[in-house]
């Protein structure tokens, strides 16, 4: 049992190195997208992708709010009848 325990905690530590990785690879590849001078849509557009495969989602939408307006304007949406 003492085996199966530490196969278990190795499997938890590997997942959060797994988590870890994916998160600090997202963040090189945003930052490498903000100097490459993209437009905010294209930027909302690729955060939207990589937050569904994330999290194994097939729709959703980032609204940019719009303060002199007060309201929310659709910057990217995937999945989502128009």
């Amino acid at each position: 049992s003492e085996v199966a325990a530490i196969a278990i905690q190795n499997a938890s530590i590997k997942d959060s190195l797994d988590k870890r990785i994916l998160e600090l690879s997202l963040l090189y590849e945003f930052e490498k997208l903000t100097v490459s001078e993209k437009s905010l849509r294209e930027l909302g557009t690729w955060i939207l992708e990589r937050v569904l495969d994330y999290l194994g989602a097939t729709s959703g939408t980032i609204y940019l709010l719009d303060n002199e307006a007060q309201i929310l304007n659709i910057l990217s949406a995937k999945g989502i009848p128009e």
